[in-house]
This record gives structure tokens, C-alpha cells and sequence, in this order.
């Protein structure tokens, strides 16, 4: 347990891994009293059974998927999971031959609904279908308990309070940290308004949050289709066909392009059930190396890629399967600062990712020659090209980079550089996903 709480309290844990530690300390808690006050009578396991199962899974899920909560969430595994706690309180109520069960099963039941209504995988019409099936579930349970006879086995008083004293803390911890979740992203930003800048950020400040965020996604999307128009391009001049490989990779990119619009506009559609949200970093990197050639061809480019951490090669699997990332905020990122270096024309660049407890971390190095390193201005130079306040008609690569900080800061993480022996250093972090509009995508 020690070590359990040691690997995953340094990742950022999500509304689930917290409902998955409260639902078992709950269930320990109960059925340590019922053991404490009545393990000597001959009937004890007959009338605490099924509280017992709903002890045991819940904290047998809680120890295997602690920290994981969204992987399970990702594979369908914790909608099975409620529907088992829901059950076997149910049963307990029928053993017990009293409501308190019930009355418990009501949390899971409305944590079901909550995770339905902020999943943004699914359209209205999923979610209701999704919300009916739960609360038809529940129906279903509450009216065979009532349908079923009195029965003649009277619950400790000592037991009944506790298990009010339970539902009123489960209940009051569920609530707080899904209202915590649903503000979250209200906070960090409200918080980024306050936050002292090393650059001067008041001359984009009376553009509207939206418009802003519009503007950066228009950006990154030309970016994207740019690459593609490269790559076809190419096989046009060449007059060359489409391989089947290359067939994949152009079937991927328009996924991509997929995936970049349904995450900006927070929209689902019945078409778009392959789009990627949440994947494993091994899936997004062939997109990554797909990208990264279409703009930075290895016939003029020479460029190396480092894998560190939980991404190298001696990595145990079981890491490597933790090694999730936010698919279009990844490859936003990605393309933008790549298009930069493709526009800066260096012919030399290096790319280390490295992913730990707390997510990827990314290093990019690349040659310069679209600075003067003479110019007794360079600082201001620098500043200009990054944030680069000229008219929207002029603008240039700084608009790229204003949003691969607002894309990293968004998710947590951050994004800065740094000029050293006349390479462009960039740093990103982005940290391990924990929203809830996740689907797990591994390579087969």
C-alpha cells in the first residue's frame, strides 16, 4: 500500500482515482464496525456478506486502478464497477432487510450520471440512452428491496448510525470533488490573469477569451493541413501514387484533423468515433514521425530522436502502458514548433521525450540561422518573435508560439525556451492526462 500510494500520488489524480479511494475507505469502514461489534455471532457472515464483497471489490479496484482511474474509465471499466457496488448494497439491504444499502447505492448511482454527463465522448442522444440504462438499473433494484417481505433480523442501532455517518461523508466528498472538477479549469485561468509574466501580454488582452482561443485553433489547423499539402504536393510533382502505407498515413492525418476540431469545439457527431482524444505516446508517435517528415524531410534535415524514461527501450511494459498524452494538444504543439523550425530553415535538429510519474517531457534543439546573432538588439528581437504584435495580416510564427503556451498551460503543463551556443531550445511538459473526455487508443 505504501508503495501504491508512493508511485501514484506524484501523478495528478482525477475525480475517479478520488471516488475509487473514498467508495473503499467507506466500505472498510463499515465492515470493520459490523466485525468489531458482532464477529462472534454464529449468523455474522450471513447477515454482512454482501457488505463484505462490496468491501473486498471495492478495495480491490481501488488498489489495482489507484492513480489509473481514467485508464479504467478509458477501457469501460468503471461503468461495470458502479453497477457491481450498486448491486451488491443492494444485496446488502436485502440480507440486512433495511433500506441503508439502498440508500448507499444511491451514490454510485449518481456518480454514474455525473461521469455520463461530463464525458465528452458522447452526443445528448448516448447520454440519455447511458443516464435511462443507469437509472432503469436503479429502478429495478429499488423496487424488488420493496416488493420482498419484512425480515426478522434487527441491525445494531450502533450500525445504523454509522451507516448514515457514511453516506452523509460519501455523499459530501463525491459532491465537493465534482464540483472541484467541473471548476477546475475556471480556476487555472482566472489564476493564468494574475500570474506575472516575463513578457508584456497587454496588447492581445482586450481580445475575448474565445476569439483568442478561435484564432490560435485556425492557426494550428492551416498548420496542419500545410504538412498534408506538402506531402501531396510532393506526389503530385513526382507524379507518384499513394503506397498503402502512405495511404494510412494520409487516412491518419485526416483523423487528426478530425480530433483537432472535436477537441476545440467540445462537440461529438455519430461519425466521429475514431477521432483521438487520449492515447498511449507509442500510438502518437508514428503521427509524430509522419509530421515531423512531411516538414522537416530527412533528405534536408538532419534529425534524431531520444527516448528516455518510462519511453526508453528498457522500460517495463507495464509503464509503457501508463504513458498516456492528450493527442490533440500534443500534436498542436508539435506542429507548430516544428513548422517554426522548418521556417528558421535548420538543417540540424534533436528531439528528446521523456516521460516519468508525472507526465511527457519534451526537448527540442535546433540550429539557428534566421536570427542575427550580431544585432545588439537581440533580446527584442526575440521578444518580437515570439509574441509578435504586428497586425493579423502580418503576423508571423509568433502567433505558433502564443498558442503552444496557452495549449500547455490549459492542460497544466508549461512551455518555455531558451537560446544556448546558437540553438533553439524548446522545453515542453505536459503533465499525465486527468480529464474525463478520454478514450484509450494502444497499438495493437
Amino acid at each position: 500500500m505504501v508503495d501504491l500510494l508512493k508511485k501514484n500520488f506524484l501523478r495528478p489524480l482525477s475525480f475517479i482515482d478520488f471516488y475509487l479511494f473514498i467508495s473503499a475507505m467507506s466500505g472498510l469502514f463499515l465492515f470493520g464496525l459490523a466485525f468489531i461489534g458482532e464477529h462472534n455471532s454464529p449468523k455474522f457472515f450471513e447477515h454482512y456478506f454482501f457488505l463484505k464483497m462490496f468491501a473486498v471489490i471495492s478495495t480491490f479496484t481501488f488498489i489495482r486502478n489507484f492513480g489509473r482511474g481514467e485508464v479504467l474509465h478509458n477501457v469501460n471499466g468503471i461503468g461495470p464497477f458502479l453497477l457491481g457496488q450498486m448491486a451488491f448494497l443492494w444485496a446488502h439491504s436485502l440480507e440486512q432487510g433495511n433500506e441503508y444499502g439502498l440508500l448507499l447505492s444511491f451514490i454510485p448511482t449518481l456518480t454514474a450520471f455525473y461521469i455520463i454527463e461530463t464525458d465528452l465522448e458522447l452526443d445528448n442522444i448516448d447520454k440519455t440512452s447511458k443516464a435511462m440504462s443507469v437509472f432503469g438499473f436503479f429502478a429495478v433494484l429499488c423496487a424488488t428491496f420493496f416488493l420482498k417481505g419484512e425480515s426478522s433480523y434487527e441491525v445494531p442501532r450502533y450500525y445504523k448510525l454509522s451507516t448514515l455517518m457514511t453516506f452523509f461523508f460519501w455523499n459530501m466528498s463525491i459532491g465537493g470533488l465534482s464540483h472541484f472538477n467541473i471548476h477546475r479549469d475556471n480556476k487555472k485561468f482566472i489564476l493564468r490573469l494574475f500570474r506575472k509574466n516575463g513578457h508584456e501580454l497587454s496588447k492581445i488582452a482586450g481580445h475575448s477569451d474565445k476569439s483568442t482561443k478561435d484564432r490560435y485553433f485556425f492557426h494550428d489547423l492551416i498548420n496542419l493541413t500545410h504538412g498534408l499539402n506538402l506531402f501531396l504536393g510532393n506526389k503530385i510533382a513526382k507524379s507518384d501514387g499513394l503506397a498503402p502505407q502512405e495511404t494510412m498515413e494520409v487516412l491518419q492525418e485526416v483523423r487528426t484533423l478530425e480530433s483537432l476540431v472535436k477537441d476545440h469545439y467540445k462537440l461529438g457527431h455519430k461519425n466521429l468515433v475514431n477521432s483521438y482524444n487520449v492515447v498511449n505516446f507509442e500510438f502518437a508517435k508514428g503521427a509524430i514521425f509522419s509530421m515531423i517528415e512531411n516538414l522537416l524531410p530527412s533528405s534536408l534535415v538532419d534529425s534524431s530522436f531520444i527516448f528516455e524514461g518510462n519511453l526508453s527501450q528498457e522500460a517495463p511494459m507495464d509503464m509503457k502502458e501508463n504513458n498516456l498524452v492528450h493527442y490533440p494538444t500534443l500534436y498542436r504543439v508539435l506542429n507548430n514548433l516544428v513548422k517554426n523550425i522548418s521556417e528558421s530553415k535548420a538543417d540540424r535538429v534533436e528531439f528528446v521525450f521523456n516521460y516519468d510519474s508525472l507526465g511527457l517531457h519534451i526537448k527540442i534543439k535546433n540550429n539557428i540561422y534566421k536570427l542575427d546573432d550580431k544585432s545588439q538588439e537581440l533580446a527584442k528581437d526575440l521578444s518580437d518573435i515570439i509574441l509578435d504584435f504586428r497586425p493579423e495580416d502580418q503576423k508571423g510564427n509568433g502567433l505558433g508560439l502564443e498558442s503552444v503556451t496557452r495549449l500547455c498551460e490549459e492542460k497544466g503543463g508549461k512551455f518555455s525556451f531558451q537560446i544556448t551556443d546558437g540553438q533553439w531550445v524548446s522545453e515542453i511538459f505536459l503533465p499525465f492526462p486527468h480529464s474525463h473526455n478520454q478514450q484509450l487508443r494502444k497499438l495493437a
